[in-house]
């Protein structure tokens, strides 16, 4: 519950687009868990990696950011693996390299005009990788690992690789964490809420919590009450006292 609270004080706080109000950030974020192989807590690591900045740098949106763990966790990435390499590659996108402009140039890709494709359309990943495949077409599969190479370098670009092969799996994804609105996650809430498993669990933490309340209670009833007593019966040898502690033999 924490490190839920600290996820979406983070995406107010870094106020990306597709955020909006709390309740359709929630549900945005529980979207996102659902779309891809993680769990709520694996999101939750995800971004606490700095990648909400980074994708808010490059003007992605959370949806995007989302549709692309899902990509990511579905090939087998740890969602806080992803979160960790996407913060560090969606620069090679919005601000290439040297090299990288040099190659993109040999296509007919000016310096920003993948970054263009990122600002200017909705789903602006999926558009960048389109506008880099149709200009890829025609060309000798050396050229194009060139150009593949110096805009996606190994190590940190290959992220960005993965998700290039796979984009195909972004659009249906992007909808996926697109299409909850406030009203529905507090629907799912009341669905869950209404779960027998779920009703069991509450229940179970409500009489912990009695016992515990219960607990505290008495304390300041229990604890003078014995240490009356005590005082009352002092340990003392001899007749008529009670012997409380006797010597060896």
């Amino acid at each position: 519950l924490e490190d839920t609270t600290t996820a979406i004080g983070s995406a107010m706080f870094v106020a990306m687009k597709g955020t909006g109000s709390m309740a359709h950030m929630m549900g945005t974020l529980n979207a996102i868990a659902g779309a891809g192989n993680m769990r709520f807590q694996d999101l939750n690591e995800a971004l606490g990696t700095g990648l909400l900045g980074s994708a808010k740098l490059a003007h992605l949106s959370l949806q995007e950011v989302g549709a692309a763990l899902a990509v990511l966790t579905d090939l087998g990435y740890k969602a806080s693996s992803a979160g960790a390499q996407l913060a560090t590659s969606f620069h090679f996108l919005t601000t290439p390299t040297a090299k990288a402009v040099t190659q993109l140039g040999k296509i007919g890709i000016t310096q920003f005009q993948l970054a263009h494709d990122i600002m200017n359309n909705p789903q602006g990943l999926s558009a960048a990788f389109k506008d880099l495949r149709a200009h890829l077409q025609g060309i000798g599969a050396d050229q194009k690992a060139t150009v593949m190479n110096a805009l996606m370098p190994g190590g940190r670009g290959r992220v960005l690789s993965q998700l290039y092969v796979m984009q195909g799996r972004l659009a249906p994804k992007f909808a996926q964490t697109s299409a909850w609105s406030a009203a529905q996650y507090q629907g799912h809430v009341a669905e869950q809420m209404a779960n027998p498993q779920t009703q069991l669990k509450t229940a179970e933490a409500q009489a912990q919590a009695g016992l515990v309340g219960l607990g505290n209670a008495l304390l300041p009833v229990v604890i003078p009450a014995l240490t009356a007593l005590l005082n009352l019966n002092p340990p003392r040898d001899g007749a008529g006292g009670v012997d409380l502690v006797r010597s060896p033999g």
